[in-house]
């Protein structure tokens, strides 16, 4: 068995804490979230299972080198590749777009100054999606709240 430790030993501890904390936060979401916090997971799952795919091609390839047959690893390296770059774009994308109805950030932004507004108890400074105001991204956010 493989153990892991910092200079003291904490550091299986805090990764483990760090672990149950996050899944914990993920079933808090569950509950409080009225469709039951699908929105939330089933993007991620999405994305963990194509970076599993590229993940497993990526070792097909380097399997195929170590054999000596690399006039094969086209066949397992392009789509590697293809799963790598659209993965990694599509989960920017979901992370950092302007548009609430699809970027994480933006989406906790736009309802988290909806709720300040709301309660009036925010001390916050209004934060604006990525690109910031006046940018092309932040105004078709807002042209589009407009419309819905």
């Amino acid at each position: 068995m493989i153990v892991v430790t910092g200079s003291n030993g904490d550091l299986p501890l805090a990764t483990s804490a760090l672990a149950v904390l996050l899944w914990g936060y993920f079933l808090y979401v569950g509950v409080v979230d009225p469709f039951g916090g699908i929105w939330t997971l089933w993007p991620l799952f999405g994305t963990a299972n194509q970076m599993l795919a590229a993940i497993a091609l990526t070792l097909c390839t380097v399997v195929l080198f170590k054999m000596k047959r690399e006039r094969y690893a086209l066949v397992t390296l392009a789509p590697a590749t293809w799963l790598v770059a659209c993965t990694t774009a599509a989960g920017l994308e979901k992370v950092f777009s302007g548009n609430p109805n699809v970027g994480f950030i933006s989406h906790a932004l736009k309802y988290g100054d909806a709720l300040c507004g709301a309660l009036q108890t925010c001390n916050r400074p209004k934060l604006h999606p990525p690109g910031g105001p006046g940018s092309a991204v932040h105004r078709s956010a807002l042209h589009r709240s407009r419309d819905t």
